[in-house]
């Protein structure tokens, strides 16, 4: 039995002979049928998966587009800081500036304790009562007529 084949192979008319089996012609229509069914199923499907990827591809440049406006809003903003931080630094300084010299003014000022011993000294001579160099010329002036006319 070398080059026997191990099953015989059914008769063509006995290939399709079966309860469920359909005739050849049928068979082969119908096959196409399902085949052009499957073919417009997958059709279908790849077009439904290509507008998925479209539109995820669309959300995906918005949200990076989003990102980018964002990331650019958040620099704007840092910038800003920074700026405003440096203005509150340099006015700082100025007032920090600006306090030291004021405490070395009052330090130069009179206390109220050297005020006090001005006052007591001024009301000790009593300034009002000294005469100016017009009255003391005129009085000299006044003796030294009397002096020539009284005599």
């Amino acid at each position: 039995m070398a080059g026997a084949a191990p099953f015989p192979e059914p008769k063509p008319e006995a290939r399709h002979s079966g309860f469920f089996s359909k005739p050849p012609a049928a068979a082969a229509a119908t096959s196409l049928n399902e085949i052009s069914a499957q073919m417009n199923s997958i059709a279908r499907r790849m077009r439904l998966l290509e507008e998925r990827y479209t539109t995820l591809r669309k959300k995906t440049q918005l949200s990076d587009q989003n990102m980018l406006n964002l990331q650019k809003d958040l620099h704007r903003n840092v910038t800003a800081f920074g700026d405003e931080m440096t203005d509150l630094r340099k006015e700082l300084l100025e007032l920090r500036d600006t306090v030291r010299l004021v405490i070395k003014e009052i330090k130069d000022c009179a206390k109220t304790e050297d005020v006090k011993v001005l006052e007591s000294y001024i009301n000790l001579w009593d300034p009002i009562k000294y005469v100016t160099k017009e009255e003391v010329a005129r009085i000299v002036e006044e003796a030294l007529n009397r002096g020539r006319g009284g005599r």
